[in-house]
């Protein structure tokens, strides 16, 4: 990775709050771990279900296309996958394994890193369904300065492809994508979730 000038004083003003956060990503708290998953041992076990699983490879593999990809978004920002750490999305499995939800939604499919691990998840669990909301930015194509929030750095999908478009195509039976930008679709989205739940 290379520092521009700028990036490296942003850094150094900012250390404080970087500080912080990297050590909240390294150090989750303990209440986390109890409040979650009933402590760290269940968490830990769940873990290696999906450590040894084969999406890890194949994830890694189809990531690759980003590092031939060169260019930056309205924003300035050069192009990224945007993904969430590994261990995040695995958090992310793990959540989904201990409390079997019924309906997942997650806003921002991208894409499609976490979103294929929460159905991994939805699959092992045999039950539930996720909507992810995506208004997708395109490698290549040109949008306005304000369509997107500042902080969404260069994450963007590669030209050709789709939201999601990373998730395994035998994990696609528990997805539905809702395109749009979330405060337009998130609310018609829970009240149409709210009203088949009492069907």
């Amino acid at each position: 990775m290379v520092f521009r000038p700028k990036d490296t004083i942003s850094l150094a003003r900012n250390y404080p709050i970087h500080l912080r956060a990297l050590s909240k990503k390294l150090f989750p708290s303990r209440d986390f771990y109890k409040i979650i998953f009933d402590g760290k041992s269940v968490f830990n076990h769940i873990l290696n279900e999906i450590r040894e699983d084969n999406i890890n490879e194949y994830l890694e593999k189809e990531l690759e296309t980003f590092n031939r990809m060169r260019g930056r978004t309205v924003r300035g920002c050069s192009y990224s996958s945007g993904i969430v750490s590994r261990r995040q999305a695995y958090i992310l499995y793990a959540s989904v394994r201990i409390k079997k939800p019924n309906t997942v939604v997650e806003s921002g499919t991208g894409n499609g890193y976490s979103t294929a691990f929460i159905l991994k998840a939805l699959r092992t669990n045999n039950k539930g369904k996720l909507y992810s909301i995506d208004f997708p930015e395109i490698e290549g194509r040109h949008y306005a300065q304000d369509d997107f929030y500042k902080e969404k750095g260069g994450a963007v999908i590669p030209k050709g492809r789709s939201s999601g478009w990373l998730v395994p195509e035998y994990l696609h039976d528990r997805l539905k994508i809702v395109l749009g930008k979330s405060q337009d679709v998130l609310p018609k989205l829970l009240e149409e979730l709210k009203g088949s739940s009492k069907n």
